[in-house]
């Protein structure tokens, strides 16, 4: 199978990984012409940049992406926790981390299951939308969003999604804008904004001097923008593996309290989020290579899961693996804080769909990839 023809093709290609581990051996962290950016792969060089004190998530310069700038979305954009560096970085974090402190993994299990067969039911099988939908109306139930209100906010926070993304164009910018705003009003709703975790949310952004009732709502926001694609993808993913592994499928039919580390080996072996970016705030070196203020980093996390350097076999897919660590949820203090509530809802999700017989191996069959240049996220027809 000819390679990708570039990084940036990478994430939906049919398969990447002998690529990624092409890119390990030869260049672990070299500057791409094509990509006009460094290029991290090995794993020493993949947590060297999310642990360097030289690296943004944003360009110094541009901190909210210029299309979204004066929209809605870019309004929460700047809000984010995972979109802020610095001072602001760290207590929006910390507030993200309460705010989920609160949600009840168990209800998050009872409603990923509830939601899986109505989505299932709805749709006559696991459709395109239904993986989006599913994480979204999961946590803004969590979050205190009235059943009523579930539907819109997922389609609401689609949208939202998508303006964000690389390349969006500007009917897309547009929605997204439109979406934002609705969003904003939602969780800005005396019911929503005063249930436990917006209140938990609240009151930690407050306690770290920011008392803003839009800095909360917009967090929460970035809750559901988060899991958005990342659970969609993990879940796809997880079926794409049991389809094409059956002995694994076997295994886990028998004995479903493997589920959860199914779901963590998906997570490190075909991951939904396969890079993120980087940008050097200032002058200096990292992982041996002298960079400058300015210069984008391509994060590939899905290369440095499989660097031999990580564990023993880490290019085989295997249940009750230990020793063999990830970069899937990110490292350093930009790490994903909602990442075992993912899991949670994946794992959940599985679990009613062996219920239901789902067919997995006709699943991953038909599947295609959402176009995207840092997901893998599969889209069942």
């Amino acid at each position: 199978m000819p390679e990708p023809a570039n990084v940036s093709a990478a994430a939906t290609h049919a398969d990447p990984y002998p690529f990624y581990a092409r890119l390990v051996r030869e260049k672990p962290f070299a500057w791409d012409d094509a990509a006009g950016a460094w290029v991290a792969s090995s794993a020493a060089a993949v947590e060297a940049v999310l642990t360097s004190p030289l690296c943004r998530v944003r360009p110094v310069a541009e901190p909210v992406p210029g299309a979204l700038d004066g929209t809605a979305a870019g309004d929460v954009f700047a809000r984010l926790a995972r979109m802020s560096d610095g001072a602001r970085h760290l207590p929006r974090r910390a507030g993200a981390m309460v705010a989920i402190a609160t949600l009840d993994p168990s209800r998050a299990e009872s409603l990923a299951a509830q939601w899986t067969r109505a989505l299932w039911t709805e749709h006559g099988g696991w459709r395109a939308d239904a993986g989006f939908h599913l994480p979204v109306c999961v946590i803004a139930t969590l979050l205190g969003a009235p059943e009523s209100r579930l539907r819109e906010v997922a389609a609401w926070t689609t949208a939202f999604v998508r303006c964000a993304a690389p390349g969006a164009d500007a009917a897309a910018v547009a929605r997204g804008a439109d979406a934002a705003a609705k969003l904003m009003e939602v969780f800005g709703e005396d019911e929503i904004a005063g249930a436990p975790p917006m209140r938990a949310l609240a009151s930690a952004l407050t306690d770290a001097g920011e008392p803003d009732a839009r800095t909360a709502a917009a967090n929460a926001i970035g809750l559901l923008f988060q899991s958005h694609d990342a659970t969609a993808g993990l879940l796809g993913n997880a079926i794409v593996a049991l389809g094409e592994h059956p002995q694994v499928e076997r295994e886990v039919r028998a004995s479903p309290a493997l589920l959860p580390e199914l779901i963590r080996e998906v997570l490190r072996y075909d991951p939904p989020v396969q890079n993120t970016r980087r940008w050097v705030g200032e002058d200096g070196v990292i992982d041996g290579q002298p960079v400058r203020a300015g210069d984008p980093i391509l994060v590939l996390l899905a290369a440095a899961n499989r660097d031999p350097a990580v564990g023993p076999a880490a290019d085989r897919f295997q249940l009750r693996r230990s020793g063999c660590r990830g970069f899937s949820l990110g490292h350093g203090i930009h790490a994903c804080p909602g990442g075992a509530l993912a899991e949670t809802i994946a794992a959940a999700a599985l679990r009613t769909m062996l219920e239901m017989n789902a067919d997995f191996s006709a699943l991953a069959a038909r599947r295609t990839y959402l176009p995207s240049a840092n997901g893998r996220i599969p889209l069942f027809a």
